[in-house]
């Protein structure tokens, strides 16, 4: 069963008293049980003893402690489990800086995540939606706006399209900053792709610039929808 981690130690156990080959790949369901299981430091303890122990660890195997230390918002333990792979060896992939990018997003350390981010264009990979997304949300936890926007540019100067959501994480960013400006710019870019904006987003919108602004700002955008079909 999933998360059984004890179970598949047995069977693991059971295979090597057989004498059986253990491949990479049973290695790593265990390393996802654990992370699954929330136990992401016991997994970064296991997979050091198998490099250890000479066992050939792939990008799945560090990608998976990387995710979990990332599920826990620590960072600097992600790193460790970077710095270990590329010790190693073992070449990171989009996956893997995101999940990087993941850990540094949820301690709403959007410079981290940002300098993840450069890493990952410096290594020769295109970081995709996920990537910026991931950076967006860091900024809107640490409430910068303003680094939530330039990321979008950023984003879109290197042919990737920011989706509903990297556009709602801006708004979320103004609210928890208070930014009036970037707030409407936000809305409007979210009207002008169609979005239906929810009740959490409109509170949110609301909470910047006030129920009269953000009604407004809603008439407005409205106002300027059959003028722009015409042309």
């Amino acid at each position: 069963q999933a998360n059984d981690v004890a179970g598949a130690f047995r069977v693991l156990q059971q295979m090597i008293d057989n004498g059986v080959e253990v491949e990479t790949q049973t290695f790593n369901i265990i390393l996802r049980g654990m992370v699954q299981s929330g136990d992401a430091e016991g997994a970064a303890i296991y997979l050091q003893r198998l490099i250890e122990g000479g066992h050939t660890m792939d990008y799945f195997s560090f990608t998976a402690v990387i995710d979990g230390f990332a599920k826990q918002a620590q960072p600097e333990r992600a790193e460790w489990a970077f710095a270990v792979m590329t010790q190693v060896g073992v070449k990171p992939s989009v996956v893997t800086f995101n999940a990087l990018i993941d850990a540094y997003s949820k301690a709403g350390d959007n410079r981290g995540a940002g300098a993840v981010l450069r890493k990952m264009k410096t290594a020769g990979l295109r970081p995709d939606v996920v990537s910026y997304t991931s950076v967006v949300d860091a900024c809107a936890t640490a409430g910068d706006p303003e680094a939530a926007v330039q990321t979008i540019l950023d984003m879109q100067a290197a042919g990737v399209s920011p989706s509903q959501v990297t556009w709602k994480l801006v708004i979320s960013a103004c609210k928890n900053a208070g930014d009036a400006v970037w707030a409407a710019v936000a809305f409007r870019r979210l009207t002008e792709l169609g979005v239906e904006m929810n009740v959490a987003m409109l509170a949110a919108l609301q909470d910047v610039l006030g129920e009269e602004g953000a009604r407004q700002l809603q008439k407005e955008v409205s106002a300027a929808k059959p003028s722009a079909a015409r042309r």
